[in-house]
């Protein structure tokens, strides 16, 4: 069950009941034991179920729905039925067993009798006994005999005089005929019940049955055969032979000692003069692909293509099948072919295999790319295009621009440097270099490349070094322009420039200060020389030169703070080349403590920024101007809904508090009153959480006989939802209720204010950590040392075979 949390940890202690109650789910349910019976009550205390069959394994209907399709097996009264997580029954308890076969197709039994259901509760008949054959057909039991029933028509396809039936519903593709057994023997019939092979053999369901023109799991007086459907020919073979069928349907025979094959209507496709004939690469789970099989003779290896014939005459000591490519190998010399036999490389390599290393579990991924090997050093073969790199690396590996993608490159490495190449063979970034990474994923043209710990940029296209390696630290400048910040480091002492992709150097790494500037520039200041601030337009390049030596950026705008002694500042306009106003700022981490200079933060994302300036606080736009002027003595930032709290400080009285007071008013994006009014607060460090829940505001009141603070709750209009006559008002399930506390008692409002329960329960059962759905009804609540449900209504829900005992309820976690 979901872990559950009291508001007060209250025991119901001394109450004689026979009654134990949970919480209610968001599932709609609640788990209740009535004079020692447990069940599940639904919202209106109706009894649902007794129990979950496994409530640790649900089922997804279908299976492609998510966590909102789960549904469960539950039991009522010694039967099954089916519940979704929301609390609708799928199937009614009234069933001896439910099974599942596939996402749509459910095996039900009831009153003996079985049946099949799929999720929009479409019935078969109920049978004796039901299988499930292809979801169409269900092979089932009437008066001890088996027939097939067709769920499309509804009507029985095959007559049930049948002992039993079997089907390869594993199969790769659905067959138009199934197993079937009668007097004792197996034959084959079609879903129109005509016989396609006799009923005179013995038969055992295992991996090799089949949905295609061949039976391979019959046996006649113990002995293992293969039958061909079409004409109802038999094939054996002795213990010590082995036999085959070919994915185009080519059966594998051996006469004398050598084999041939047939096709599916046992015509003779190739004499039986070969040594053995056998799929490629059958044990090693190498992702085969294609009609091909090795031909074996006189000790050499050829490839057959289904359809073809032979194609690569078995004139080689090794054959591998690469999806329609071919390895070909003669006296230790491997040479690389296509389906025509045409050599695309001859022998001459020690070994080929293809670039994906992986190969023989996950397939060539659509990759014709080979790894060449001469010696110990591996070169590359690319297929499609033809082109060559000779061995010369000793490793090679697939490679991808950034993590979680797709391969795109190979690297090849020798002696600790790499060599980059696309699938097409271009070579993209010659050996020399110890690592390399892509500059910008949404463009590969340019690497950032490293050699001896130092870092540069190679320009795939012109094949050059276009920012030299001589620099620590390399990554994109902001702005959408070809540009790069440089950086070097010399214990931890950083310096910073910039660099175009052309090569030029548009600053030189020697600034120790390094700011982004709205994202779309960079701010550079504190070179050697002292000279002044520059900034760099990513855009477009342009270059300002700032008229201060000392600058910093500010959040969400293009404004900047100047200074020229690093204490005191202005706000300058780099674009505009011009201070917005005449404040005298701090310069940030300058620690000054003149009370004559303008304190600011940062600016929101509505573009505007409080400012401390007198020992008052005011908010300034980007253009600089006031839009209100100081008058707060604390300010909040502005939240995610770009609201924000200005206050007014009052000292502390005996009447009010004895910490003091403050005046609070609440300011929407314009920088204007959200409303009017003005409400009192407590005088500790303002915080989002004291002045914002969820989407309304909290308003505040004081007791002038008691000095009593208490909160309410307003929309954004003004209109007051709660009156701020509570000492803690707390939002749940998104806004929907409110949990309220006056002392030590609690209640429950809706969204619109509405009071569902009174605040006059000792205690409320519910989630108080999950803000997100901790409140469910009906809520369990305590008052009058009685524990009852009640409804969203405010009424106490009667539980069914419960009466007016009072309810035990842990008052623990479970």
């Amino acid at each position: 069950m979901v872990g559950l949390f009291l508001l007060l940890a209250m025991e119901a202690s001394g109450q004689t009941t026979t009654a134990e109650a949970e919480r209610f789910g968001t599932d709609g349910l609640a788990h209740v034991v009535v004079s020692g019976r447990s069940f599940y009550i639904d919202t209106q205390g109706n009894r649902a179920f007794d129990a979950y069959e496994n409530p640790d394994q649900p089922w997804l209907i279908p299976a492609d729905e998510g966590d909102s399709a789960k549904a469960y097996i539950v039991v009522r009264d010694g039967l099954k039925g089916l519940r979704s997580v929301q609390g609708k029954w799928v199937l009614p308890p009234e069933f001896e067993q439910v099974e599942f076969y596939t996402d749509d197709c459910w095996k039900l039994t009831k009153a003996g009798k079985q049946t099949f259901v799929t999720p929009k509760g479409e019935l078969l008949p109920y049978f004796e006994e039901a299988r499930y054959l292809d979801g169409r057909y269900f092979d089932v039991k009437t008066d001890g005999k088996w027939g097939i029933y067709d769920s499309r028509t509804q009507r029985m396809a095959v007559p049930a005089v049948y002992d039993g039936f079997d089907y390869c519903g594993g199969c790769g593709r659905k067959s138009d005929y199934v197993y079937a057994q009668q007097n004792g023997k197996w034959g084959v019939i079609d879903f129109n019940n005509n016989v396609r092979v006799p009923f005179a053999y013995e038969h055992g369901h295992w991996g090799g049955m089949r949905s295609d023109a061949w039976i391979s799991s019959f046996s006649k007086n113990g002995k293992s055969l293969f039958v061909n459907i079409p004409t109802g020919k038999e094939f054996a073979a002795d213990d010590d032979e082995w036999m085959e069928i070919l994915s185009g349907g080519e059966l594998v025979v051996e006469i004398n000692g050598k084999y041939g094959l047939i096709d599916t209507l046992c015509r003779e496709v190739l004499p039986p003069v070969y040594a053995r004939i056998a799929t490629p690469n059958p044990n090693d789970y190498r992702g085969y692909y294609g009609p091909y099989a090795i031909v074996e003779k006189d000790r050499k290896k050829g490839v057959y293509e289904s359809g073809q014939g032979i194609i690569i005459q078995p004139e080689w000591d090794e054959v591998r099948v690469y999806d329609d490519y071919f390895v070909l190998a003669r006296d230790g010399q491997y040479g690389l072919y296509d389906r025509t036999g045409n050599a695309l490389l001859p022998p001459g390599y020690t070994d080929i295999t293809h670039i994906n290393d992986y190969f023989y579990s996950s397939g060539s991924e659509g990759i014709a790319i080979f790894k060449t090997k001469q010696k110990a050093l591996y070169g590359l073969f690319f297929a499609e295009t033809g082109v060559e790199i000779p061995p010369g690396f000793h490793e090679i590996d697939l490679k991808s621009l950034s993590y979680g993608q797709e391969a795109t490159r190979i690297a090849g490495e020798f002696q600790g440097e790499e060599a980059v190449f696309d699938f097409n063979g271009n070579e993209l970034l010659p050996l020399g270099y110890e690592e390399w990474e892509p500059l910008d994923t949404a463009s590969a043209r340019y690497l950032m490349v490293t050699k001896q710990g130092k870092r540069g940029v190679y320009d795939t296209q012109s094949k050059n070094v276009v920012i030299p390696l001589d620099f620590d630290h390399i990554r994109p400048f902001p702005g959408a322009g070809e540009r790069v910040l440089a950086v070097t480091s010399d214990n931890d002492d950083n310096r910073y420039g910039v660099y175009a992709l052309d090569g030029s150097e548009m600053l030189p790494p020697v600034f120790s200060a390094y700011n982004e500037v709205a994202g779309i520039a960079g701010l550079f200041s504190g070179d050697p020389e002292g000279s002044n601030a520059v900034l760099i337009d990513g855009r477009n390049g342009a270059k300002t030169t700032l008229p201060a030596r000392y600058t910093c950026a500010l959040e969400n705008t293009v404004l900047v703070l100047i200074s020229d002694d690093s204490t005191r500042a202005r706000l300058y306009h780099p674009v505009e080349k011009r201070i917005v106003n005449d404040l005298e700022f701090a310069f940030p981490y300058s620690y000054a403590t003149d009370n004559r200079l303008a304190y600011l933060q940062r600016f929101a994302s509505n573009g505007l920024a409080w400012v401390q300036t007198g020992g008052l606080y005011g908010l300034i736009d980007t253009t600089g101007r006031w839009v209100r002027k100081p008058f707060y003595d604390k300010a909040l930032d502005f939240d995610g809904k770009k609201r924000t709290v200005g206050a007014k400080a009052y000292p502390a009285s005996d009447w009010r508090s004895s910490a003091g007071y403050v005046a609070y008013q609440f300011i929407g994006s314009d920088g204007q009153p959200l409303i009017n009014q003005v409400y009192t607060g407590p005088n500790e460090f303002l915080m989002d959480m004291d002045y914002f829940v969820g989407n309304y505001l909290v308003i505040r009141d004081f007791d002038a006989e008691t000095g009593g603070l208490y909160m309410g709750l307003a929309d954004t209009v003004g209109k007051v939802i709660l009156p701020p006559v509570y000492d803690v008002v707390e939002a749940f399930n998104g806004n929907r209720y409110f949990l309220l506390q006056k002392g030590q008692k609690f209640g429950i409002a809706g969204s619109d204010g509405r009071i569902i329960l009174p605040v006059e329960f000792d205690n409320l059962l519910l989630n108080r950590y999950d803000k997100e759905a901790g409140i469910t009804f009906p809520l369990l609540g305590y008052r009058s040392a009685e524990w009852k449900y009640y409804t969203e209504n405010g009424d106490v829900l009667q539980v069914k075979g419960v009466g007016d005992k009072a309810w035990s309820v842990n008052t623990g976690f479970w």
